[in-house]
């Protein structure tokens, strides 16, 4: 019982962090030169019409070492 508890509190913690590293910068942010890597990499969706080499490579490129 304790393990769900805990696995269903890790996925809510993980989804509201997630999600409030791509939501916040969209709306403080309004210029597109300053913009942090989750905002620019779907910012790069929308010009390209889906995923392709750059986008992959960009979130290739995003993860920490």
């Amino acid at each position: 019982m304790v393990y769900y508890l805990t696995m269903g509190f890790l996925a809510i913690f993980t989804f509201t962090r997630q999600r409030g590293s791509l939501i916040w910068p969209l709306i403080t942010i309004l210029r597109g030169a300053v913009r942090t890597l989750p905002p620019g990499i779907a910012g790069m969706k929308d010009l390209s019409g889906g995923v392709s080499g750059p986008i992959m490579a960009a979130a290739c490129l995003s993860f920490p070492y």
